[in-house]
Formats: structure tokens, C-alpha cells, sequence
């Protein structure tokens, strides 16, 4: 992924985008009152703004801007709120991007990752027909209507599949590996006449190696994600020891696993890359600063930071435990050698159908 798309607000257009938003919270009438309030929520859970502790929102502009902004640092959820208050408040800029972003076809929206090259193609030609507006904010808008588009998507693939009826339960790798089996059997026995052997066999021959192709895709991110909590585990030790004292060393390749299970491989590299973040940060404030004014400062930032960390690694630690004590094994993510073995049973397979047809 290239740096435009690693986070949701470029560096360069931060202020502009936060100064926008605060405009919005206080014009009055502009903004739902939900919206309102979920600000306020989100300042009252952190660092109190000095003077405004009831109503940080009454703020004067460069104080809450400032605030803000040094909370993105450490608050995912107020990037998003943000972009949410500042694409509402350019409904034009949205309806043109989203009639060039939310294309009918899914297949754009498969991928766990950004379809880079169709939102660069999507954004130039924008750019070109909409001058009024910066390039950075129809990429970012073009993020909005892409992550809707991709959420719409996702919600149908899903309500499509759950209607369907389910024959082999997915974590149950020895009925589906017997349910091939059979499936094969029953195969040789239907007569060579039927229509099945045109349509029906050549088209799920087609499908196994389109499932293949992106299950050993998934392998490979599997283990990229592996290597980071690898590389986290040895070049923050010291942080790690101090938050998990006394705990075990995290089981990474199954971590990384339960992980891209439960919240898909994207998310789990963007938890990584925050918690990283976090410890870079806390590193550089852990020592004692030279003036008491200045380390009381710390000691309230050390206080936001270490509530942050400790509710990610709660967070990855039940992933962790559920690691340790589950007794099934888990399959490594294929090396050289295994990707061979993987390719020859697949080949098996083709040839079983093919030889069939």
C-alpha cells in the first residue's frame, strides 16, 4: 500500500480538514445534535481541555484545534468522526465522487485491500473536472464513498450467503476434505452424456482454482502480519515486559491467524501499526523531563498513552490466550516447499475433475 492510502488524512491536509470541521461544530444548525454530542464524548473521555471541562466544544478555535489534533495521534475513532463531519458538510464534492466511486460491480470491493489504481485513475479524472476543489479532498472523499461502497457490498455478499443453504460447516476442514471425496465418487458414476460435464464441472473446476489462488494469497499475508508481531515482539521487549508482566510471549503465527480471522488482515496490520505508534511515542516521554512543569505535562501524557496501550494488548492478549489453550493445530503459512506440496494436491484435484469431464 503507498503512503496516500495508509492513512485516511494526509499529514498536509490535517489542519485544513479540522479547522473545516470545527467551523461546522460551531455553526449552529449545521451539524445534527448526535454528531455534537459524540464530540463532546470523545473530549470529555480524554485530556481535559483547561477552563472548558463541562463543554469542551465552547473552546475558542485555536485551542480546540490544537486539542484535537494532538488527540488524532492516539484516537483512531476521531479520525473517522472527523472525515464523517467533513464530508457531510461538501455534500457536492460527494455526489460527484460517489458517482464515479461506487460502481456496480463487486468485484471491485472483493479485496481486503484498496483498489489503488482504480481510485488514482477515479481521482485524476476528477481533479480535472472539478478544479474548485484540492486533489487531497477528492482522494479523501473518494476513501469515504470507497469504504461505503465496500461496507454495501460486503453487507449483501453476506445476507446473500447466509440465505443460502449451508451443507459443510467452514471450520470443519475433515468433513469438507470427506465431502470432496464423495463428490468425486458420485462424479464417476454420473453418465458421460449429461449436460453437467459442458457447464456445471468445468465452471467449479474454474471456481477451486480461483479459491486456491486467493487462499495461498491469504497464506502469504497471514505471514506478513506474523513477521510484524514477530518484529514488534523483539524491538519493543522492554515496553512489553513492563505492560505484560509476567505474561508469555505471544505465540505469533497462531496470533496472527486468530487475528486476520476475526478482524480480517487489513485491520489487524492497521492495530499493529497503532500499537507500534503508541510505543514510539511512549518511548520518547518515558524519561523524566528536565522542568516539573514540563514533566507534569508528561506524566498526563504518559497516563493517555499507557490507557491506550493497555486496552490494545487486553485486546490481543484474549486472542493470545485463546492461542495457547486451543488444542487444534494450525497449519504454518506455506514455505517454499509446502507451496509445492499445496500446488501438486491442487493439481490433483483438476486432474480428477478433468479426467472426469
Amino acid at each position: 500500500m503507498t503512503d496516500r492510502y495508509e492513512e485516511l488524512l494526509l499529514p498536509e491536509q490535517r489542519d485544513r480538514i479540522v479547522e473545516k470541521v470545527i467551523s461546522a461544530l460551531k455553526s449552529k444548525g449545521q451539524l445534527p445534535a448526535k454528531t455534537i454530542n459524540d464530540f463532546r464524548d470523545v473530549f470529555r473521555a480524554g485530556k481535559p481541555i483547561p477552563g472548558f471541562n463541562n463543554d469542551p466544544l465552547r473552546a475558542i478555535n485555536p485551542l480546540l484545534k490544537q486539542h484535537m489534533l494532538e488527540r488524532l495521534d492516539i484516537d483512531p475513532d476521531l479520525e473517522q468522526l472527523i472525515v464523517g463531519v467533513w464530508a457531510d458538510t461538501e455534500p457536492q464534492l460527494r455526489t460527484a465522487v460517489k458517482e464515479r466511486i461506487e460502481t456496480p460491480d463487486a468485484r471491485i470491493y472483493e479485496s481486503d485491500d484498496i483498489d489503488e489504481d482504480f481510485l488514482d485513475a477515479q481521482v485524476r479524472l476528477l481533479a480535472d473536472k472539478h478544479g474548485e476543489y484540492e486533489e487531497d479532498d477528492i482522494l479523501l472523499m473518494a476513501k469515504v464513498c470507497y469504504a461505503h461502497a465496500k461496507s454495501q457490498a460486503s453487507s449483501y455478499r453476506e445476507s446473500t450467503e447466509a440465505a443460502a443453504p449451508a451443507q459443510v460447516a467452514p471450520s470443519d476442514p475433515d468433513a469438507v476434505e470427506k465431502s470432496l471425496k464423495e463428490l468425486l465418487v458420485a462424479l464417476r458414476y454420473l453418465p458421460a452424456t449429461l449436460p453437467i460435464w459442458r457447464e456445471s464441472v468445468p465452471n467449479f473446476v474454474e471456481s477451486v482454482n480461483a479459491v486456491i489462488t486467493r487462499k495461498d494469497e491469504e497464506l502469504l499475508r497471514v505471514r506478513g502480519l506474523t513477521d510484524e508481531l514477530n518484529r514488534i515482539q523483539s524491538a519493543y521487549a522492554t515496553e512489553l515486559s513492563f505492560f505484560r508482566h509476567g505474561a508469555e510471549e505471544w505465540d505469533t503465527l497462531k496470533l496472527a491467524m486468530l487475528l486476520a480471522d476475526a478482524n480480517g488482515i487489513d485491520k489487524s496490520g492497521r492495530i499493529m501499526a497503532g500499537l507500534e505508534n503508541s510505543f514510539q511515542t511512549y518511548r520518547k516521554i518515558t524519561g523524566r523531563a528536565n522542568t516539573l512543569s514540563e514533566e507534569r505535562e508528561r506524566r498526563e501524557k504518559r497516563h493517555d498513552l499507557e490507557v491506550t496501550i493497555e486496552g490494545m494488548l487486553n485486546e490481543i492478549d484474549e486472542f493470545s490466550h485463546t492461542a495457547a489453550v486451543d488444542s487444534e493445530p494450525i497449519a504454518e503459512p506455506a514455505g517454499e516447499n509446502q507451496q509445492q506440496a499445496q500446488s501438486e494436491a491442487a493439481s490433483e484435484l483438476r486432474k480428477e475433475l478433468d479426467a472426469l469431464r
